[in-house]
């Protein structure tokens, strides 16, 4: 660690930077909602829907969800960050075939 990087810490840059980036994230989110007209309250509701669907397969840790949009040239694509604390064994493999996806 050098000088500057003493001096840095000392001073508080580094905290003032991690800042600026989470301002800049929570900016480019907002920006990103109004380009595909999408309300905080729908980004609400897909959460609330993932959350519920996957739940169904695995424990998760609700709380540390994080669902955004990431736009690219031609495309805006969903990313959901979802930690996975356990995997149900519940669902079993259906030996007639009935169910298309193979789960009961």
């Amino acid at each position: 660690m050098g000088l500057l990087s003493v001096i840095q810490n000392a001073i508080g840059v580094q905290k003032k930077q991690k800042s600026k980036s989470v301002a800049k994230e929570r900016l480019r989110q907002v920006l990103l909602r109004d380009r595909v007209d999408i309300s905080p309250q729908f980004m609400r509701a897909v959460r609330y829907d993932m959350v519920a669907a996957v739940s169904r397969y695995m424990d998760i840790g609700e709380d540390d969800v994080k669902i955004q949009l990431y736009a690219g040239e031609y495309k805006v694509s969903l990313v959901a960050d979802i930690p996975v604390l356990k995997i149900k064994h519940l669902a079993r493999l259906q030996i007639d075939g009935n169910n298309k996806n193979g789960l009961v």
